[in-house]
């Protein structure tokens, strides 16, 4: 009876003794989470290549084999000085399975750890704002490409016009008159930035894509989920977006850490330099900021009459009153663009524009769109929507595909400028993982145990 209690004891104290050790040895691999992703990012991943260039399970299933066989060992231990072992434990085998890293199922392990570092952040009232300025952006008609169609046909028809009034000159019948929106077609025509920016400098800094995440082939594990236990819950891509107002730079708000300045533009448009980003941003606004504006100048009926006046005069200069018609949808198109450079000019220097414009808000005068280099940006006051404002409703509106990878491009970017990181990849680290191991007991038992463990 006593060596069947003694033989009882001894088992329980090996099952005790192996999850012990196998805890620890998986929770000692948790901490050597990459410092430098956590610094910045506030993100917990075990890099698998730690710093070596060479990324696998195996390097850490190898962290973990000596955590547990050292764990093993009497010495230092109550037990050394000759005691016999009680257990007399070694480990003979230790592997992980079901890893999970950053880039597995759409970057899934990227989101819920950003989720549950903002869940610390009172996110809500900022998400409230961004929503209702979604609701105001999505109530409006952006469609361009209409009023690009109309401006076509109205372009190709003056353009015949003025052809024929030209020929009538030559022959001495009728004098000839200059497109009034000439101009303002000539400005349209230009770089984006080169219309836009008033002596305001443009970060020169770009990155090599090819090696990026959003452009080579993605590492994945097993795919295994996480246990949740922070119990927070899945938010949507407001809060994604917090996030990266809050890590990643962006025009006119520029990061020490970042390798490029604009990042946030980058997410959105994933070109390689700072300066290609923020054309495209520019373009953006142009467009959106034109269709808005020729939304507006359409319907109002004071300015249709101002520019229908300047065509009469036009068209009675040239002798011809067909020319009416074509002049005035001509000077409209020039007047909404003329105004759009200049809500654009204002967003870049941190002014405010409204969403749609009224007769009070309107800056332009129709004579502007005759020397628009001219026109100056005026300050709008607190009303409408920033640069900022626009960049979180272009976000919101991004697939959460793009942004993920994107967002791994530019914690990439900005790791691997760090002493030893210079082979960083996010798809070869990993927050989730499976240890399964072996063990044998030097009084004839062997056992197995399973763990999984994880930041989530």
């Amino acid at each position: 009876m006593f060596f069947a209690l003694i033989e009882g004891a001894r088992l329980n104290a090996i099952r005790m003794q192996i999850e012990c050790v196998t805890d620890i040895a998986a929770q000692s691999a948790l901490a050597e989470f990459h410092r430098e992703l956590q610094r910045q990012y506030d993100l917990f991943y075990v890099d698998t290549s730690y710093l070596t260039g060479k990324a696998g399970t195996g390097n850490t299933e190898e962290h973990i084999r000596r955590y547990m066989e050292q764990n093993f060992k009497r010495e230092g231990s109550f037990l050394s000085g000759g005691v016999r072992d009680f257990t007399g434990l070694s480990l003979e085998e230790v592997s992980i399975d079901n890893a999970r890293f950053a880039a597995d199922n759409a970057q899934t392990s990227l989101r819920e750890q950003i989720y549950a570092y903002m869940a610390a952040d009172p996110a809500g009232s900022v998400a409230g704002k961004v929503l209702s300025k979604v609701d105001v952006f999505q109530g409006i008609d952006w469609d361009i490409s209409k009023w690009q169609e109309k401006k076509a046909e109205n372009d190709a028809a003056m353009e015949e016009l003025l052809r024929e009034e030209a020929e009538k000159e030559d022959e001495g019948e009728a004098p000839v008159i200059d497109n009034p929106a000439a101009e303002v077609d000539s400005l349209r025509i230009q770089p984006a930035l080169r219309q836009v920016l008033t002596g305001q400098s443009v970060s020169e800094a770009s990155v090599q894509t090819g090696n990026l995440a959003s452009h080579r082939a993605l590492h994945q594990g097993s795919g295994t989920s996480a246990a949740n236990s922070h119990h927070y819950t899945a938010a949507d891509a407001l809060v994604f977006d917090q996030y990266l107002f809050e890590k990643c730079s962006r025009w006119n708000h520029a990061l020490e850490k970042s390798v490029l300045q604009y990042e946030i533009e980058y997410i959105l448009f994933g070109e390689s330099s700072d300066r290609a980003n923020l054309e495209k941003m520019a373009e953006r606004l142009l467009l959106l900021r034109e269709a808005a504006n020729c939304t507006y100048i359409f319907s109002d009926e004071t300015k249709m009459a101002q520019a229908e006046a300047l065509a009469l005069v036009l068209a009675l200069l040239a002798l011809n009153p067909e020319l009416q018609e074509v002049l005035k949808i001509a000077i409209l198109f020039a007047w909404a663009y003329l105004e759009s450079v200049l809500d654009v000019r204002a967003l870049m220097k941190g002014q405010r524009v409204p969403l749609m414009k009224t007769a009070d808000t309107w800056k332009t005068s129709v004579q502007g769109i005759l020397s628009p280099s001219s026109q100056q940006a005026e300050d709008n006051g607190k009303g409408g929507f920033s640069y900022d404002d626009y960049l979180r409703v272009l976000l919101y509106l991004e697939s959460a595909g793009t942004k993920n990878l994107r967002l791994m491009d530019v914690m990439e970017s900005n790791i691997r400028k760090t002493e030893g990181n210079e082979a960083f990849r996010m798809d070869r680290c990993m927050d989730t993982f499976t240890v399964h191991a072996k063990v044998r007991s030097s009084f004839g038992y062997q056992f197995e145990m399973t763990r999984q463990v994880t930041y989530n």
